[in-house]
């Protein structure tokens, strides 16, 4: 239903039951009616304010825009643990993702990530990285971005610069690692 007009805007807070609707020029009196003139008009609201209030770098990010990554990103990074390779592009595309959802303030997953990497393994460290503050870890898997579903064993250690600002640090696994949930690094 394309919505032409609406009357009272209070009505997006209040009871909408009252509120005058005008579609095409012409008043909606039925509930019905006025029920999906306002919801047809939430939704167009929801979606203009998602795009271009309160998430404007998702806009930004479908229009090309990518995440400064301070650091060089190898162009390969191989977990022999997991005898997994990543290649740059892979690595870069989990730092954004995982950006996002810093800057967001959301998190995927059950272990929700990406979530601060304390950095208490004794195996790992991160020289590139050596303020412990705004450092994150976010899964990295081959073939596709992490979106939720069963994490794997390896994951891209960042630090949270800005929306559009990020460190690489580098990557880390729990495979072959000397305790359960223990991390080694990969090269």
């Amino acid at each position: 239903m394309k919505l032409s007009g609406v009357a009272s805007l209070t009505c997006v807070f209040a009871a909408c039951t009252s509120a005058l609707f005008i579609e095409n020029g012409e008043a909606i009196d039925s509930y019905l009616q006025r029920r999906e003139a306002l919801d047809a008009y939430l939704h167009a609201r929801a979606a203009w304010a998602l795009e271009s209030e309160q998430f404007p770098w998702l806009a930004e990010r479908a229009q090309g825009a990518t995440v400064s990554i301070t650091n060089s990103v190898p162009s390969t990074v191989t977990c022999v643990g997991s005898g997994y390779k990543y290649t740059s592009s892979a690595i870069k595309q989990s730092i954004e993702e995982a950006v996002d959802h810093v800057t967001a303030k959301t998190t995927v997953g059950k272990a929700k990530y990406p979530h601060i990497y304390n950095g208490l393994d004794p195996e790992v460290s991160f020289p590139a990285c050596p303020d412990k503050n705004n450092r994150y870890e976010f899964p990295v898997q081959r073939g596709s971005v992490y979106k939720g579903l069963d994490p794997e064993t390896d994951r891209i250690v960042f630090q949270y610069r800005s929306r559009s600002s990020a460190i690489y640090c580098g990557i880390m696994t729990h495979a072959r690692a000397a305790k359960p949930g223990a991390f080694v690094m990969c090269k």
